[in-house]
């Protein structure tokens, strides 16, 4: 009996053999006609310590690494974003001082077509005639050819008795004596400007108060004559002085003749 199931054991053992070894061969045969050399197989060691952990296989990692590549993704994306604006602005703004050089440009064109324009016009254009009196010195004249002689009160111009030709204690104009306010009211309307005061004079012949009396009377004649040869009688002041002004005694006839007057002043503003 124990014979029998020795043989039986042994076949079995030949068959295990058999079966690794078929096995191992294909690897074998598989290396060796690729490199020529048998694979020398490692045998693991075995050992108690725990083996490295990868940042890969450690708990968290890898949310981590894909949240800071999101930020990065998304930072790159709005730097992008400001560097097309800035780019854009800038075009704006180029266009906008190329716009700002042709409207000066065509400001300028315009400035010198008018200034061009004027002056062809005023070139062309004939002065017009200034009437004499209008002009800078024609007030000069026009004094000068009265005989109005400069006083701190204004141009003077003295009537006398003889040109006014006043009957002797009266104050009435005669028709002659018109021809010398004439030209005064000419110079007058010729110079709006001017007011005029008149200024009646008288020697001591006589009552003072008669006297002051009468060279006022003398005084008004004189602008009322003004004023009815067209003068604004608003331009006329006058005042009676009597015989408080004398140009000269009253020792002869001569002298009181001259201080019989009207004394006219013509005042520029």
């Amino acid at each position: 009996m124990p014979d029998a199931v020795l043989p039986v054991r042994s076949n079995s053992i030949y068959a295990l053999v058999f079966l690794v070894l078929s096995f191992a061969a294909g690897p074998l045969l598989v290396y060796s006609l690729g490199t020529g050399t048998p694979p020398v197989v490692a045998t693991p060691i075995e050992t108690d310590a725990p083996a490295p952990i990868s940042p890969a296989d450690s708990p968290g990692s890898t949310g981590i690494e894909i949240d800071s590549h999101a930020q990065r993704v998304a930072m790159d994306a709005r730097l992008t974003e400001a560097r097309t604006e800035i780019h854009r602005l800038e075009q704006n703004i180029a266009g906008l001082r190329e716009q700002q050089k042709q409207l000066q440009a065509a400001f300028a064109a315009h400035l010198e077509r008018v200034t061009r324009t004027r002056a062809e016009a005023e070139a062309s254009a004939e002065p017009a005639e200034e009437p004499q009196t209008n002009r800078p010195n024609g007030l000069e004249n026009d004094l000068a050819r009265l005989g109005a002689g400069p006083t701190e009160r204004g141009r003077l111009v003295t009537l006398t008795e003889a040109e006014l030709r006043f009957p002797v204690g009266r104050s009435e104009l005669a028709r002659e004596s018109s021809d010398g306010l004439r030209e005064i009211a000419d110079v007058l309307a010729g110079h709006e400007g001017l007011v005029v005061r008149i200024e009646g004079h008288t020697d001591r012949s006589g009552s003072p108060s008669r006297n002051l009396a009468l060279s006022q009377a003398r005084a008004r004649s004189v602008k009322d004559a003004l004023v009815a040869m067209g003068i604004d009688a608003d331009r006329i002041e006058t005042e009676g002085l009597g015989e408080t002004r004398p140009l000269a005694d009253n020792d002869t006839a001569e002298a009181r003749q001259r201080n019989r007057r009207v004394e006219v002043y013509l005042i520029a503003p």
